[in-house]
């Protein structure tokens, strides 16, 4: 949806295209080079597991901006696609799809807090 409503965004994932759920991951250490190895090993284990279709790590500043700009970008995206109502709700994931009611569903996760936004 933000790719549609809003300039120069870029899918940072377009391998991953059209999957239920996206996840952005940021991380701050005293040494880049260690964080980006464990960043890099924890990405392929959720891979090897079947829990992540596909990843990117930002290579630097610039790109970090973009993936974050597609996700701050998520409220004004919705507002340009119409009437939209939104709640806080904590759910467990896997309860959010009994949640979609009769119109599109935008799911979006911020580490701790799992939103909802119904657009109809």
């Amino acid at each position: 949806m933000v790719l549609t409503y809003i300039p120069n965004t870029v899918n940072p994932l377009p391998s991953a295209a059209g999957t239920p759920f996206y996840m952005v991951v940021e991380t701050s250490g005293s040494n880049a080079h260690h964080d980006a190895e464990k960043m890099d090993l924890f990405l392929q284990h959720v891979m090897d597991e079947g829990l992540v279709v596909d990843g990117t790590m930002a290579q630097d500043d610039t790109q970090a901006a973009g993936i974050w700009r597609v996700r701050e970008c998520i409220s004004e995206a919705l507002k340009h696609a119409g009437a939209v109502y939104k709640y806080d709700v904590s759910l467990p994931t896997e309860d959010m799809y009994r949640y979609k009611g009769g119109g599109p569903v935008l799911n979006w996760v911020s580490l701790g807090d799992v939103f909802l936004a119904i657009k109809t």
